[in-house]
């Protein structure tokens, strides 16, 4: 169908845009067979691709200027949240309750990266691992999706976010935030992004969503960097609590255009499509000034 319109062949697809999801490059329902997107059409590689997660050969940083993968294949990817729901009413009044959390910070995940066995094994050593202000597990799978829906005997997840000041949010199989970051944000718990040096997190609406007001960017390269990390945490766990508040405030104003949010739950305005906007402007601007060689 694609192929016989008149307006995906006029500019060879390049104003066109394909709702990729997490599985991009892949087409959704064949992926167990390896469907390659692009096998279907040659122009297909030229649309601009809304995507919440891609393969895991994406965040490492040098591969951004090499001639193979030139800068235009990355801002064709416009990444989006997840499809979490957002709560706006309650998310506000858990921004503004006076009560400090009993939390500092939260983990819960499979160990599928060296920044995730070293945040566990950190959890576990004598200065950390009596101390009942950290929340940090290392769990399979089947168990996290239970925990995420608060079935079973285990972990209720949507209450530890909400007992956290901050949820880690470190890189796993591949470099993009998982659904548990935006699910810690609708419970007010502020993200801490965390990778290691010459590697980066693709962030949803980087260009206007303000996530410098409510998150903190963190590299670690050692053990020894993770450890010093938590401690600086629950530092400001006990001594920065005002500044605390004000980050989940922030959060709480900003999180309306970095979720799929609903007038039903107290959202208002257009916050969503804004930022996608804002994602086409910024890359409007910067466009021109790539080489022609790489388009």
């Amino acid at each position: 169908q694609l192929r016989a319109g008149m307006y995906y062949r006029r500019n060879a697809a390049y104003d066109h845009f394909w709702m990729g999801g997490i599985q991009h490059p892949f087409v959704a329902d064949c992926y167990a067979k390896g469907c390659h997107f692009e096998n279907f059409d040659p122009f297909a590689k030229n649309m601009m691709y809304l995507v919440s997660a891609v393969g895991r050969d994406f965040g490492l940083a040098d591969a951004l200027f090499e001639w193979g993968a030139p800068v235009y294949a990355n801002l064709q990817k416009i990444f989006v949240p997840y499809s979490t729901t957002l709560h706006c009413d309650r998310l506000r009044a858990l921004a503004l309750a006076p009560r400090k959390r009993p939390l500092a910070v939260a983990f819960l995940g499979p160990a599928t990266s060296v920044v995730r066995l070293w945040a566990l094994a950190v959890a576990n050593e004598a200065q950390f691992a009596k101390d009942q202000r950290l929340f940090l597990r290392g769990i399979d799978g089947n168990s996290l999706i239970d925990a995420s829906r608060g079935v079973g005997n285990g972990t209720n997840l949507t209450q530890a976010y909400m007992n956290a000041d901050f949820c880690l949010v470190l890189p796993g199989h591949v470099h993009t935030l998982a659904k548990r970051c935006f699910d810690a944000m609708a419970q007010g718990c502020l993200p801490v992004i965390v990778t290691k040096p010459r590697f980066w997190m693709a962030i949803p609406f980087a260009a206007k969503g303000g996530w410098q007001s409510f998150a903190s960017f963190f590299k670690v390269s050692s053990r020894k960097d993770m450890r010093k990390l938590l401690a600086n945490l629950l530092r400001q766990h006990e001594d920065s609590q005002v500044e605390i508040r004000q980050r989940r405030l922030a959060l709480a104003s900003r999180a309306p255009g970095l979720f799929a949010a609903s007038s039903r739950h107290g959202c208002h305005g257009r916050g969503f499509l804004d930022q996608l906007l804002g994602e086409l402007a910024a890359r409007q601007r910067i466009w021109p000034h790539i080489r022609s060689s790489w388009l």
